[in-house]
């Protein structure tokens, strides 16, 4: 039970990683808001918002602050994906990507932070990408959206880390998602190519990406700040 009593904000709660981040936080004693598009988050805890991340960050800090009392963590996790090259990227799936991948969680973190400074601090973890670092081919938004990510991540730990602000990202490689599913069908790919590339010789699952997530709210990890966990199964390891 080590986030016992804290307040913690998930979105893109309701499948996939966000949702495995979500009962874990809860399993660990947190209070938790879950925050998707997808009606599928009210399963999971009374304390829920239906919404798009990208206009509804000021919707549930209230929600939380009105149920909770206040925000101990934040975990900003929605996403979406999109091929594309520089040249066939469109403006329309650019500022979507760009929508939901970076400004969103600078609003989340914009609106949070000043009550985790009420609370004596608080701890914010950002969902990342392997391609933030490891560019893809046809993947221009989506890299740019994720690099631009740890980015923010890193400013935040070092502008609030004095002030008992933690940041931290979190780059998964293939996790076993419904997005990843659609993403490989989409592309004609399957699961054992994907699996291959890991030298663990499998997919992630959601619930280690949530292992991992816990830890970085935890006071365990009180000395981790403005820094990237990159779990991949040793996909990155090598040349």
């Amino acid at each position: 039970m080590r986030l016992d009593g804290r307040r913690i904000i998930v979105t893109g709660a309701a499948a996939g990683i966000g949702r495995a981040i979500a009962e874990r936080c809860l399993a660990e004693g947190a209070a938790v808001a879950a925050v998707d598009l997808d009606p599928q988050v009210e399963t999971l805890t009374t304390t829920s918002l239906v919404g798009d991340v990208v206009n509804c960050a000021d919707a549930a800090v209230a929600l939380a602050l009105e149920t909770f009392g206040g925000i101990d963590g934040l975990v900003s996790n929605a996403a979406v994906h999109a091929t594309g090259d520089a040249v066939s990227t469109t403006d329309d799936v650019w500022e979507r990507v760009l929508a939901v991948n970076l400004h969103a969680p600078f609003a989340w973190a914009r609106a949070a932070i000043p009550h985790m400074l009420d609370a004596g601090g608080g701890a914010i973890v950002h969902i990342a990408s392997i391609d933030a670092d490891y560019a893809r081919p046809a993947t221009t938004a989506y890299i740019a959206s994720k690099a631009g990510l740890l980015g923010l991540t890193r400013s935040i730990a070092i502008d609030f880390g004095r002030r008992g602000i933690r940041c931290n990202g979190i780059s998964p490689s293939s996790i076993d998602t419904p997005m990843l599913r659609a993403h490989l069908e989409r592309n004609g790919l399957d699961a054992t190519a994907q699996s291959a590339r890991t030298f663990a010789g499998r997919l992630g699952t959601p619930e280690e990406v949530a292992a991992a997530c816990a830890y970085l709210l935890s006071d365990e990890a009180a000395f981790v700040n403005g820094t990237n966990l990159v779990l991949d199964g040793a996909r990155t390891a090598t040349a």
